[in-house]
């Protein structure tokens, strides 16, 4: 029952389909990805220390950086913030304690290739900086992601971070998706 459940919550759409996989296309074999929710209500509010979370678990996780080596990073990217000691991480919820995942591969950093892509700034030089220079796609509901002041923690350590706004010609087709039982535009 489960099982049919969530076959039947999938959202598919031929038009979604092909600009998701366009994008990824574009990002390349290896990229990193966040989602932040950081526009409204209680996201809104908690958004500072979610967001250095956020950053925190994506340096620590998939790139395998030490705590040391994160504050060492912070002090390095981000002077003039205050010197704060590391998050506390949230626990894994239950359904991820009941049926755990195998431990994951390092990240490909040897697979990286940001040459068919646009970067926002130049990559970093330093070799304890090398991992960052791998694409990041941020999925977010900031109304104007490239000019968050939240999200600029990403957009200073990340040379090339993405956003969906970076990939117009790849979502323009989703601007015509309408719903047929009530007629509001799914772009």
């Amino acid at each position: 029952l489960r099982r049919h459940i969530r076959e039947q919550m999938a959202f598919t759409n031929p038009s979604l389909v092909r600009a998701a996989t366009a994008i990824h296309n574009t990002l390349g074999r290896a990229y990193l990805a966040v989602h932040m929710r950081i526009g409204d209500g209680v996201f809104e509010w908690n958004a500072p220390e979610n967001v250095r979370v956020a950053w925190w678990k994506l340096l620590r996780g998939p790139l395998r950086l030490s705590d040391n080596a994160i504050i060492k990073l912070e002090r390095e990217l981000f002077p003039d913030e205050d010197v704060l000691p590391p998050p506390s991480l949230p626990a894994p919820d239950l359904p991820a304690l009941r049926s755990p995942l195998p431990p994951r591969s390092p990240f490909p950093t040897d697979a990286m290739d940001t040459s068919a892509l646009s970067c926002r700034g130049p990559l970093h030089t330093a070799p304890h900086l090398l991992s960052l220079n791998a694409p990041l796609y941020i999925a977010t509901d900031a109304r104007a992601p490239s000019l968050d002041a939240l999200l600029w923690r990403f957009v200073r350590a990340f040379p090339c971070v993405f956003f969906l706004e970076d990939f117009a010609a790849h979502t323009r087709p989703l601007g015509k998706l309408w719903n047929e039982e009530d007629g509001v535009a799914l772009g």
